[in-house]
């Protein structure tokens, strides 16, 4: 039979199998510091007055407390990362050049493009596709294409991107320019 693992509690100071811990998704290893006797205790302490009691009861009865409780309970753990990420990714275009540096960074590239320049590049072509010549205005349509693509050794560079629809995008694939209007 395996030893479970064992941990050490901050407040009592005893060593004990994991499945005496709370588990905590925040700590590095999983657990909260503190063993479920301890907390319990503060808990069984902190009920016991009188005062607490009211206090609490007071608290829970309050429209607008039990509403923000409530609205704390739905955010998710990681607010401050998502805020980062959302004011990161402002824009679409932001999105899509952000796309095309990570699959250039899979491939070991150190190009990257901007948000701006993939702004810049769908202006000047007034956001149409390159290959097809449809406009559109709705950025979720338009995608970022690789003139040469990376399986054909195309560099991560704004000059060899071209605004293109899903639909060519998607079909042209791993060709070439020449290749996939030829068809």
């Amino acid at each position: 039979m395996e030893q479970s693992e064992m941990k050490k509690c901050t407040k009592c100071g005893k060593e004990k199998s994991l499945d005496g811990f709370h588990r905590d998704k925040q700590k590095r290893d999983g657990r909260n510091p503190a063993c479920k006797d301890c907390i319990n205790a503060r808990v069984a302490k902190f009920m016991s007055s009188p005062k607490q009691r009211a206090k609490k009861r007071a608290y829970d009865k309050d429209p607008a407390k039990m509403k923000e409780k409530q609205r704390r309970r739905k955010q998710p753990n990681n607010r401050a990362v998502e805020l980062a990420y959302v004011n990161k990714m402002t824009t679409r275009t932001n999105a899509k050049a952000g796309a095309a540096n990570a699959h250039a960074k899979r491939l070991g590239s150190d190009l990257r493009l901007t948000g701006e320049q993939v702004q810049n590049l769908f202006d000047s072509h007034g956001w149409c596709c390159y290959y097809c010549d449809v406009q559109s205005v709705d950025t979720s349509v338009m995608t970022l294409d690789h003139v040469i693509p990376f399986a054909r050794g195309g560099q991560n560079t704004i000059q060899n991107c071209v605004p293109a629809c899903a639909a060519c995008n998607n079909s042209k694939n791993d060709k070439l320019e020449g290749e996939f209007t030829n068809e």
